[in-house]
C-alpha cells in the first residue's frame, strides 16, 4: 500500500460531502458529470436531499435512472414515496422489478400490501428469497412476519424467521416469542439480547417485560433505559410505570413526559 494515494476529483468530492460541505461537494459532482460521468446523478441527488432541495433531487435521480443507473431509480422511487407520490413510486419500482433489482421487489411488496394486494406482495417476497445477499434475508424476515401475523406456525414460517432475524428486527421478535411460548425461554432471551447488541429497539421491550415479570427490576430498568435512548416511546412509557411502582415518582413523571414527546416507532 503506497503511503500517498493519488486524489481524484471523485475522492475530493466525497471528502467534501463527508466533511459537511455539501454545497462544495455538489459543485464537484456536477463538474464530474459535466465531463461525461453519468454515474454522478446518484451522488448529486443524495447531496441535494441533504441540502433540502427535494425537487431537484427527484430530477437528478430521474436523470440517473434514465441513464440505466438502478440505484438512482431506487432512490427516486423511495423519495417519491416519502413525498406521498405513491403511484409514481410504484411505477418506478415496477420498472426496477422488471430489471430484477431485488430491493425494489421488497419496496413494491410493501406498497402492494398497503393497497390490499396481499397475494402479489407475498409473491414478490417469495421471488426475492432466491437472492443470496441481504435482500433475500430481509425478504425472508418480512414474509415470515406477515405469516406470523396471520397465525401461521408452520415449519416454513420458522425457516423464514430464522433466516431473516438478523436483518429484520420484527422477525427476531416474532421468533423469540415463538420460542418463549414453546418453553425455550433461554433461547428466546438469547435471541433478543442479540437484538440489544445490534441496538434494535424492537427487541428491548419484550425482553424487559420478561425480566420484569421474573422480578429482575434492575435488569428491566437497564433494558428500558437502553430502549428509551433509542427513541422507543412504548419502552419509555413502561420505564415510567416501572419507576412509579418503585415509588420513584419524580423520575417516573420525567420519563412519562419525555415519552409523550416521542414519535411511535413504526
Amino acid at each position: 500500500m503506497p503511503e500517498h494515494v493519488a486524489r481524484t476529483p471523485l475522492s475530493e468530492a466525497l471528502a467534501l460531502d463527508e466533511a459537511g460541505d455539501h454545497d462544495g461537494a455538489l459543485a464537484a459532482y456536477q463538474a464530474i458529470l459535466d465531463q461525461g460521468d453519468t454515474g454522478m446523478h446518484l451522488n448529486i441527488g443524495n447531496t441535494l436531499q441533504l441540502l433540502g432541495r427535494t425537487e431537484e433531487a427527484v430530477t437528478a435521480f430521474a436523470d440517473g435512472f434514465a441513464a440505466d443507473d438502478f440505484d438512482s431509480g431506487y432512490n427516486l422511487a423511495s423519495l417519491l414515496e416519502e413525498l406521498g407520490r405513491t403511484a409514481e413510486a410504484r411505477r418506478v419500482y415496477e420498472k426496477l422489478v422488471y430489471q430484477s433489482y431485488a430491493p425494489a421487489k421488497i419496496a413494491l411488496a410493501w406498497i402492494l400490501r398497503a393497497e390490499g394486494e396481499r397475494a402479489p406482495a407475498a409473491l414478490l417476497l417469495q421471488q426475492t428469497l432466491t437472492d443470496t445477499g441481504t435482500a433475500g434475508d430481509l425478504a425472508a424476515g418480512i414474509l415470515g412476519h406477515w405469516m406470523y401475523e396471520h397465525g401461521d406456525r408452520s415449519d416454513e414460517l420458522l425457516r423464514h424467521l430464522h433466516r431473516g432475524a438478523a436483518n429484520y428486527p420484527t422477525a427476531r421478535v416474532d421468533l423469540a416469542n415463538l420460542l418463549y411460548t414453546k418453553g425455550d425461554e433461554k433461547s428466546a432471551k438469547a435471541l433478543l439480547y442479540s437484538g440489544e447488541d445490534a441496538d434494535e429497539a424492537e427487541s428491548l421491550l419484550p425482553l424487559a417485560n420478561w425480566v420484569w415479570s421474573a422480578g429482575d427490576l434492575v435488569e428491566a430498568e437497564r433494558l428500558l433505559l437502553h430502549a428509551a435512548a433509542l427513541g422507543d416511546r412504548n419502552s419509555t412509557e413502561n420505564l415510567s410505570v416501572l419507576l412509579k411502582e418503585q415509588n420513584r415518582f419524580a423520575e417516573a413523571r420525567r420519563w412519562w413526559l419525555k415519552a409523550q414527546r416521542m414519535e411511535p416507532l413504526l
